[in-house]
């Protein structure tokens, strides 16, 4: 049986159904209620063979089995959508039946850990990659992988990027020893596979093209500044640049291992064009 104190879920998962569940004059027959819990969570997975949930739902119109149903049917519906909401570009390269089916066993092995929806799936495009249907689509998980930032970009809190003018004036008296801090939506990405360019042709609107994986690598940034995710592709040594950033390295030294990376890196130009999504500054 499911240790609840392990999993925040099944306290959610209970108090959100059980409230049609018809126990007989609203209570559990005398179990506990952490017992009563994780009894209907191994139900609402399937794993209650013997049906002894059900004993403690008292009998009306609709039995204990169909009532049960409704919800075990909501369930894996409602997470089914959640991830197709979060992955409609793997949903589209594996196809719509294909995606249900996986989406359904991933649900049943990997149900969530707690009642937030939007932390829900994380591991799903692992999940997806490894089935030997799809072993030959290489950069399906990192087409995964790539959605899933976008959806935690999404879902991160709001913050003020630094003035302008302040961040002027410490670049003239400490340059080469500020650090920098992004918004929290921030997320960095780099794929050896042309992500972006496979995500961007199969977003539903678009008309699906034919790309070469000899297009790639991927340096991505994902970021929303306001109220929509932004994707910005990115150099090799504008992504060295950043990510030294992100390693909270000083900015004399993050210029010093882009330049390695791309003789020709404008850290001015770069500045320039990611001060929007700086929202402080350190020396």
């Amino acid at each position: 049986m499911v240790g609840v104190d392990n999993n925040l879920f099944v306290s959610f998962l209970f108090i959100r159904y059980t409230s049609v569940m018809n126990f007989e004059h609203g209570k559990s027959s005398g179990l506990p209620l952490e017992v009563l819990q994780a009894a209907f969570y191994v139900h609402i997975l399937g794993q209650d063979t013997e049906s002894k949930f059900e004993s403690h739902i008292h009998p009306d119109e609709i039995g204990a089995a169909e009532r049960t149903q409704i919800h075990k049917n909501n369930f894996f519906i409602t997470l089914t959508e959640a991830l197709k909401e979060i992955y409609p570009v793997l949903r589209r390269l594996v196809g719509d039946d294909y995606f249900e089916h996986v989406a359904h066993e991933y649900v049943y092995s990997n149900p969530p850990k707690s009642g937030c929806l939007v932390e829900f799936g994380e591991d799903f495009p692992s999940f997806v990659s490894v089935r030997p249907e799809v072993q030959k689509l290489l950069y399906l998980r990192d087409v995964g992988r790539f959605e899933w930032l976008i959806n935690e970009a999404f879902h991160e809190a709001d913050a003020k990027p630094v003035d302008k003018s302040d961040l002027e004036s410490f670049l003239q008296d400490s340059y080469g020893e500020l650090r920098f801090q992004f918004h929290p939506s921030s997320r960095l990405f780099y794929s050896p596979y042309p992500v972006h360019k496979i995500w961007q042709a199969n977003l539903q609107d678009n008309t699906p093209q034919e790309i070469s994986l000899d297009d790639g690598p991927c340096w991505s940034f994902i970021v929303r500044p306001e109220l929509d995710v932004e994707v910005r592709h990115l150099h090799k040594a504008d992504f060295k640049f950043l990510n030294s950033l992100y390693d909270h390295k000083k900015l004399g030294k993050a210029i010093e291992d882009a330049q390695k990376v791309g003789e020709d890196f404008n850290p001015q130009q770069t500045l320039t064009d990611f001060i929007d999504v700086v929202t402080a500054v350190n020396i």
